[in-house]
Protein backbone atom coordinates (compact mmCIF):
# COMPACT_ATOMS: atom_id res chain seq x y z
CA UNK A 1 0.00 0.00 0.00
CA UNK A 2 1.21 3.47 -1.06
CA UNK A 3 2.44 5.62 1.87
CA UNK A 4 0.47 9.08 2.02
CA UNK A 5 2.22 11.83 0.30
CA UNK A 6 -0.34 14.59 1.46
CA UNK A 7 0.55 16.28 4.50
CA UNK A 8 -3.22 17.50 4.78
CA UNK A 9 -3.25 20.23 7.55
CA UNK A 10 -7.09 21.23 7.62
CA UNK A 11 -10.10 20.67 5.50
CA UNK A 12 -12.65 22.89 4.01
CA UNK A 13 -16.04 21.62 2.90
CA UNK A 14 -18.54 23.22 0.73
CA UNK A 15 -21.57 23.49 -1.29
CA UNK A 16 -20.96 24.00 -4.82
CA UNK A 17 -24.40 24.02 -6.68
CA UNK A 18 -27.85 23.02 -6.00
CA UNK A 19 -30.24 22.31 -9.36
CA UNK A 20 -33.98 20.82 -7.93
CA UNK A 21 -37.11 20.44 -10.76
CA UNK A 22 -39.47 19.14 -8.29
CA UNK A 23 -42.15 19.34 -11.59
CA UNK A 24 -40.36 16.80 -13.11
CA UNK A 25 -40.54 13.85 -9.76
CA UNK A 26 -43.36 11.49 -10.66
CA UNK A 27 -46.42 11.14 -7.73
CA UNK A 28 -44.98 9.09 -4.02
CA UNK A 29 -47.26 5.81 -5.42
CA UNK A 30 -44.52 5.72 -8.40
CA UNK A 31 -41.66 5.34 -6.19
CA UNK A 32 -43.71 2.89 -3.71
CA UNK A 33 -43.88 0.74 -7.14
CA UNK A 34 -40.54 0.56 -7.44
CA UNK A 35 -40.10 3.42 -10.01
CA UNK A 36 -36.84 3.67 -11.81
CA UNK A 37 -34.04 5.73 -11.18
CA UNK A 38 -30.72 5.98 -12.00
CA UNK A 39 -28.09 7.78 -10.13
CA UNK A 40 -24.75 8.90 -11.09
CA UNK A 41 -22.31 10.27 -9.31
CA UNK A 42 -18.78 11.68 -10.68
CA UNK A 43 -15.66 12.96 -8.57
CA UNK A 44 -13.20 15.64 -10.05
CA UNK A 45 -9.95 17.48 -9.35
CA UNK A 46 -10.80 20.76 -9.72
CA UNK A 47 -7.82 22.22 -8.64
CA UNK A 48 -4.21 21.26 -6.96
CA UNK A 49 -1.56 23.07 -6.46
CA UNK A 50 1.66 23.11 -3.83
CA UNK A 51 -0.83 24.69 -0.92
CA UNK A 52 -4.47 23.47 -1.60
CA UNK A 53 -6.20 20.01 -3.66
CA UNK A 54 -9.77 20.98 -4.45
CA UNK A 55 -12.28 17.82 -5.18
CA UNK A 56 -15.52 18.18 -6.19
CA UNK A 57 -18.28 15.35 -5.72
CA UNK A 58 -21.42 15.83 -7.63
CA UNK A 59 -24.48 13.38 -7.70
CA UNK A 60 -27.41 13.22 -10.03
CA UNK A 61 -30.70 11.45 -9.89
CA UNK A 62 -32.41 11.01 -13.04
CA UNK A 63 -35.91 9.27 -13.88
CA UNK A 64 -35.79 6.64 -16.99
CA UNK A 65 -38.36 8.26 -18.89
CA UNK A 66 -36.71 11.65 -18.48
CA UNK A 67 -32.75 11.92 -19.74
CA UNK A 68 -32.48 15.15 -17.79
CA UNK A 69 -31.47 14.87 -13.74
CA UNK A 70 -34.54 16.08 -11.77
CA UNK A 71 -31.72 16.59 -9.09
CA UNK A 72 -28.26 17.61 -9.28
CA UNK A 73 -26.08 18.61 -6.08
CA UNK A 74 -22.14 19.08 -6.09
CA UNK A 75 -20.10 19.75 -2.79
CA UNK A 76 -16.29 20.87 -2.83
CA UNK A 77 -13.96 20.00 -0.57
CA UNK A 78 -10.57 21.86 -0.01
CA UNK A 79 -8.06 20.25 1.68
CA UNK A 80 -4.78 22.49 2.61
CA UNK A 81 -1.53 21.39 2.79
CA UNK A 82 1.34 21.50 5.09
CA UNK A 83 4.73 23.56 2.98
CA UNK A 84 6.50 19.85 3.38
CA UNK A 85 3.96 18.22 0.84
CA UNK A 86 6.18 20.25 -2.18
CA UNK A 87 9.40 17.64 -0.90
CA UNK A 88 6.91 14.14 -1.54
CA UNK A 89 6.77 15.32 -5.20
CA UNK A 90 9.26 15.85 -8.20
CA UNK A 91 6.91 18.40 -9.71
CA UNK A 92 3.38 19.86 -10.00
CA UNK A 93 2.79 16.76 -12.38
CA UNK A 94 2.94 14.34 -9.74
CA UNK A 95 0.93 15.85 -7.47
CA UNK A 96 -1.82 16.32 -9.71
CA UNK A 97 -1.59 12.65 -11.07
CA UNK A 98 -1.11 11.44 -7.12
CA UNK A 99 -4.32 13.63 -6.14
CA UNK A 100 -6.48 11.84 -8.89
CA UNK A 101 -5.85 8.62 -7.86
CA UNK A 102 -6.41 10.08 -4.55
CA UNK A 103 -9.73 11.73 -4.72
CA UNK A 104 -12.11 9.18 -4.11
CA UNK A 105 -9.94 7.96 -0.65
CA UNK A 106 -9.98 12.21 0.01
CA UNK A 107 -14.16 12.82 -0.31
CA UNK A 108 -14.72 9.54 1.66
CA UNK A 109 -12.28 10.44 4.38
CA UNK A 110 -14.30 13.98 5.46
CA UNK A 111 -17.72 12.12 4.32
CA UNK A 112 -18.84 14.67 1.50
CA UNK A 113 -20.65 11.37 -0.02
CA UNK A 114 -22.81 11.62 3.78
CA UNK A 115 -23.28 15.67 3.64
CA UNK A 116 -23.98 15.13 -0.40
CA UNK A 117 -26.99 12.59 0.64
CA UNK A 118 -28.40 14.15 3.29
CA UNK A 119 -28.65 17.37 1.37
CA UNK A 120 -30.69 15.30 -1.23
CA UNK A 121 -32.35 13.84 1.59
CA UNK A 122 -33.42 17.44 2.92
CA UNK A 123 -34.38 18.78 -0.38
CA UNK A 124 -36.49 15.76 -1.87
CA UNK A 125 -38.31 15.94 1.69
CA UNK A 126 -39.83 19.16 1.38
CA UNK A 127 -43.63 20.49 0.88
CA UNK A 128 -44.29 17.01 2.74
CA UNK A 129 -42.68 14.71 0.31
CA UNK A 130 -40.80 11.55 1.27
CA UNK A 131 -37.51 12.33 0.86
CA UNK A 132 -35.22 9.63 -1.48
CA UNK A 133 -32.48 8.61 0.93
CA UNK A 134 -29.33 7.32 -0.68
CA UNK A 135 -26.26 5.49 0.43
CA UNK A 136 -23.46 7.56 1.91
CA UNK A 137 -20.94 6.25 -0.13
CA UNK A 138 -21.53 4.75 -4.43
CA UNK A 139 -17.90 2.95 -4.49
CA UNK A 140 -18.61 1.87 -7.92
CA UNK A 141 -17.84 5.47 -9.25
CA UNK A 142 -14.64 6.28 -7.52
CA UNK A 143 -12.34 6.15 -10.57
CA UNK A 144 -14.27 8.78 -12.50
CA UNK A 145 -12.23 11.84 -12.25
CA UNK A 146 -11.55 14.13 -14.73
CA UNK A 147 -8.78 16.16 -15.48
CA UNK A 148 -7.94 19.77 -14.45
Amino acid sequence: MENNKLQIISVNAKIDKINYDSASIPEQKSFEEGYPMDIQQTVEVVSCDYEKISVKIERSLTLNKNDNPFIRASMIGDFFLDKTTKNNFRDSDELLEYAKKRAGFLIDKIELGAFLSQLIANITGTFGNAPIILPPVLSDNLNFVKNV
